[in-house]
């Protein structure tokens, strides 16, 4: 949650000048949760309460697998992923990083950031 709290300091305006000056006005997370449940969440009042800024920095994209969504993998990620990217940060359980990082590696040639991508 650490990445978190420091991009709600940004998207409410409560950092200095000088941490403002690392980050550009074209910056944009858009964060991407997926728990078994609500109740079993960490962070999700947090993130929606972000969300609720409405801010041009800030996006939410949450799944929850006890309402049988759909699974995060190549079909979905390839719906989803923008066109450009200059970091991309995972962090999710051994099997997801596996299945994103095959996913990613079929689907370098449509996004070329991905080509070097490596998911720790």
């Amino acid at each position: 949650m650490d990445l978190s709290a420091y991009v709600a300091r940004f998207v409410m305006g409560e950092m200095d000048e000088k941490e403002k000056a690392q980050i550009g006005d074209d910056f944009k997370f858009t964060y991407y949760v997926t728990y078994f449940n609500e109740e079993q969440s960490c962070g999700l009042r947090m993130l929606r309460l972000l969300k609720e800024m409405n801010s041009k920095h800030f996006d939410l994209v949450i799944r929850l697998s006890s309402q049988r969504s759909a699974r995060w993998d190549q079909k979905y990620l390839e719906g989803v992923l923008p066109a450009s990217c200059e970091k991309l940060w995972i962090c999710g359980t051994p099997v997801m990083n596996d299945v994103f990082e095959a996913a990613f590696h079929h689907l370098a040639p449509k996004f070329p950031y991905l080509k070097d991508l490596e998911v720790v």
